[in-house]
C-alpha cells in the first residue's frame, strides 16, 4: 500500500494536556468535539486542521471504550494523523469591580 494511500493509517496519534499534566496520551480510533460551526469528528486521514474547541472531547479507543473529557476551551490540532489538544490555556475572564 503506498503511503499516500488514504487508508494508510487506521489510527490517530493523541495528546491531550492542560497546564499541569498530560491527560490521555495514545493511538486512537477517532475523536469527537465541538467548536463554533457545531459537532467536529476527527478520523485518520483528516486533513490539516485547528480549532478552537468547547463543550466536551470524546476520544475513541482503539478497543471502542469512549473516554469524555469536559472542555470548556481549548485548542485542537491535527497535522498527518497526530491530533493535539491543549486545554485551559486561555486566562479565565476577569470581572470587572
Amino acid at each position: 500500500m503506498a503511503k499516500n494511500d488514504i487508508f494508510y493509517k487506521q489510527t490517530l496519534n493523541c495528546l491531550v494536556r492542560d497546564r499541569e499534566r498530560i491527560l490521555y496520551q495514545g493511538q486512537v480510533s477517532a475523536l469527537t468535539t465541538y467548536n463554533e460551526q457545531g459537532k467536529l469528528d476527527i478520523l485518520p486521514a483528516h486533513t490539516h486542521f485547528i480549532s478552537i474547541i468547547k463543550q466536551s472531547l470524546d476520544i475513541i479507543q482503539l478497543d471502542g471504550k469512549i473516554l469524555n473529557i469536559p472542555v470548556s476551551k481549548g485548542i485542537l490540532k491535527v497535522v498527518e494523523d497526530d491530533v493535539r489538544v491543549y486545554l485551559g490555556i486561555f486566562p479565565a475572564a476577569s470581572k470587572a469591580k
